[in-house]
Parts: structure tokens; C-alpha cells; sequence
């Protein structure tokens, strides 16, 4: 039996209106079959770390150190799935961006998703799993302000 992977990630969102909400991605730079795909910021949760702080680790490391200490993250959900013959659980956190953050918009791009639609219209450029867990956050969004004016 495999190990499970305990993997963390954020997903910003911003601009929420009665049809649609933006996210926000990065492209994976990575060896292997993902490489290139939009995604979010995340990784895998070292020992001693608990899911937040791999998060708040991640965003460092991949987005920017600053974004440590101005984002307030809540968590969305644990999400289990394998991969690749691997167990992943992944933890999402949410964070909801009020004002333009410009390192994001230097370092990723912020993908426009209506609530009826879902994923679909990134098929082939996200992973497989991602639309999933954006079509499962679209239909919570949808009912939920969540943060968002």
C-alpha cells in the first residue's frame, strides 16, 4: 500500500460577482507530465509542519516572502485523490485578494470562471484534478459570498 503525500495549497480569488469569480494561477515549472499546466501555489507539507504552514512555506518559496506575511488563509477543504500511482491529501486554503496585489500579477494570471461553466474552458492547460476541486469551489462560491463584496 502507498503512503499518503500530505500536500497543501492556496487558491486566491477575487472579484466575485452574481455569475462568475476569478482565480488565480501560476505555471508549473517542474519536471514530469504537469510541467507547463496552470496551477496553483502549494507543495508538499515538510515534518513539523501542520497544513497551514506548508501553505504559508509554498506561497514563499514559489510566489513571493512577502505574501507570509500579508495573507490570511482559511481552509476550504481536504481533498484525497491518487495520481500517478500516488495517495495525495491535499489541504486547500482560500484567500480572498481585495486589492490588486501586484506581485501576483507579475508572477501568475488571474483566470475569470462562471459559476455555470465550471473548468471546462481550461481543459488541457490545468491538471486533470484541478477541475474537480475549482468546479467543487465554484459551486460553494456560487452560493456563498465568502469574503467578497
Amino acid at each position: 500500500m502507498n503512503n499518503i503525500i500530505p500536500v497543501s495549497i492556496v487558491i486566491f480569488f477575487k472579484e466575485r460577482t452574481d455569475h462568475s469569480v476569478k482565480l488565480w494561477c501560476q505555471t508549473r515549472q517542474s519536471q514530469g507530465t504537469l510541467h507547463g499546466l496552470w496551477e496553483f501555489p502549494g507543495g508538499k507539507i515538510e515534518a513539523g509542519e501542520n497544513p497551514e504552514q506548508a501553505a504559508l512555506r509554498e506561497l514563499g518559496e514559489e510566489v513571493d516572502p512577502q505574501l507570509i506575511e500579508m495573507t490570511k488563509l482559511d481552509q476550504f477543504k481536504i481533498h484525497p485523490y491518487s495520481y500517478e500511482g500516488n495517495n495525495i491529501c491535499l489541504y486547500i486554503f482560500l484567500c480572498s485578494v481585495k486589492k490588486d496585489m501586484e506581485i501576483l500579477d507579475r508572477k501568475g494570471k488571474w483566470f475569470e470562471f462562471d459559476f455555470d461553466k465550471g473548468s471546462q474552458a481550461l481543459k488541457g492547460e490545468i491538471p486533470p484534478e484541478n477541475h474537480r476541486i475549482i468546479d467543487e469551489l465554484l459551486e460553494f462560491l456560487k452560493v456563498e459570498s465568502y469574503g467578497i463584496n
